[in-house]
This record gives structure tokens, sequence and C-alpha cells, in this order.
């Protein structure tokens, strides 16, 4: 009987090692609608050019362009999606309809050209939902990078960070942005 129960024990064990990757939060592949990018949490690169080697995804609903390129890993493949130069870019998710969360956000830019930059989430105009990165954002902003219009380090409407925004700015020219 203890032999069956030992044995019992250990397949237990072994079952839960194997669970936890299964069940663990990881970030989200990138969605889109319109002019609007959302990483998802995923770590995003923006550039001018799509990069070498990389696969193009297809990401319904999102409007396609050649303003900047986006992309990312996935399976260990370099996944890319052209924008507008109208694009709003997030970090994190779209929560205008119910609460989200990302454990934190990662955009490196250096170059091509994007509307809106913004490192957290999207939440709602009223109160509640609530969007919530509950770690870190971090932005990286150089070289030929251009946002014309808006960048935020936090979300926007009902958005926080819980952690630390991170924004640097290298070598970024300001002089041809919306008044």
């Amino acid at each position: 009987m203890k032999r069956f129960l030992a044995v019992c024990i250990a397949l237990c064990l072994a079952m839960a090692l194997f669970a936890v990757p299964v069940f663990a939060e990881g970030a989200a592949e990138p969605t889109g609608s319109g002019d609007t990018f959302f990483a998802n949490g995923t770590s995003i690169k923006i550039t001018a050019a799509a990069p070498q080697g990389g696969q193009e995804a297809d990401i319904d609903g999102l409007t396609k362009g050649e303003g900047a390129y986006i992309s990312w890993e996935s399976g260990g493949v370099t996944k890319y999606v052209g924008v507008s130069a109208n694009a709003t870019v997030y970090g994190g998710k779209d929560g205008r309809t119910a609460p989200v969360s990302v454990p934190s956000t990662n955009i490196t830019m250096t170059g091509g050209t994007v509307r809106n930059l913004i490192g957290g989430n999207l939440g709602a105009e009223a109160k509640a939902p609530l969007a919530t990165v509950t770690g870190n954002v971090t932005m990286r902003i150089s070289g030929d990078a251009k946002v014309s219009n808006y960048i935020a380090g936090g979300g926007r409407d009902n958005a926080c960070v819980n952690g630390t925004v991170s924004l640097t700015l290298d070598g970024v020219n300001f002089a041809e942005l919306d008044p």
C-alpha cells in the first residue's frame, strides 16, 4: 500500500511540473482594429522597413500600410505587420469593454512613422472597466523614429501602471510634431 501511495504522489508531482507551462500566463499575440494596433504585452519593435527574414502576419481588422513596420517574436519566428503613418500603437490590450491586464510592455522604435505611441493599455472612457499593467512599461525611441501626435508612457482612458514607466528618447527630433 505504501508503494502504491508513493507512486501516486510521484505521478501527481510529475503532472504538476508539466501543467505549469501549459497554464502559465504569457503575452498574447498582437491584435488590431482599423488604424489601432495592440501588442497585448508582447515586446515589439517598430522600424521603417520590414525586418529581414521576418514572416508577414495577418491581423484581422488591422489596416495595413507602410508608415512603419511592427515586429515581434512568436514561436521562434519574427513576425511583422506594416501599419499606416496614422496608426496608434499600444503596448498593452484593448480594455474598452472589459477589464484587461498585462504583466509588462516593451516598445522599441528606431524608425518609421506612427501617429500615437502609448506604452500601456487602452481603457474605457467611463470609470470602469480598468486597464492595468501590473509591472513595468519600457519604451525606447531613437533614430529616425517619428511619432506625429502623442506619446504616453502609461495607458489611455482609465488605465494604470502599477510598476515603473521608463521612456527613453535618444536623438529624436521634435521639430516636425503637429502642434
